[in-house]
């Protein structure tokens, strides 16, 4: 049963189908399988799932957008509040190493081509907004934010520096 049982669970379209199909598939690992039938399928059959496609906006601050490569449908969430901006990264970086090296993949991207091009634009995004780049798998302090210079990347973790950015 879904964990909160009065939310809606917002989705990606593409990735729910990906691997709903490879939930099925008889060769597929069985920790994909088990993943998919326990924590995704009983959200889909109590009807609790909004599929999205695409960049989708929601409660005003928030902004869905395309993220694929590690997966198919992978998707990034931008936080936009009073003049401050954040983007969840998901599973588009899984090490600080990758945003110096964005053109290193991890053994699990499925698309190696797609997650390069979406970490790129991913990287530029956080540095063109000021955004503070808040990846999924990162040790502490888990955050920071990104600095460019051509289609280089750093990261600075000095937020008493960065603090009166937008």
């Amino acid at each position: 049963m879904p964990t909160f049982p009065n939310a809606k669970y917002v989705m990606s379209r593409i990735d729910h189908d990906h691997w709903a199909a490879m939930a099925k598939k008889p060769d597929t690992e069985a920790y994909q399988v088990n993943t998919y039938n326990d924590s995704v399928l009983p959200i889909v059959e109590a009807k609790k799932a909004e599929f999205v496609s695409g960049e989708h906006g929601m409660c005003g601050c928030l902004t869905l957008k395309p993220t694929p490569g590690h997966t198919p449908g992978q998707i990034r969430v931008d936080l936009a509040s009073k003049d401050r901006r954040a983007i969840f990264a998901g599973d588009a970086l899984h090490n600080p190493v990758q945003v110096p090296l964005w053109k290193w993949n991890s053994r699990f991207c499925e698309n190696l081509d797609l997650a390069r091009k979406s970490r790129h634009t991913l990287l530029a995004d956080c540095a063109e907004q000021g955004a503070l780049l808040m990846p999924a798998h990162f040790a502490p302090p888990h955050a920071a934010y990104v600095k460019a210079n051509g289609d280089r990347f750093e990261l600075d973790w000095d937020y008493d520096n960065v603090r009166g950015r937008a």
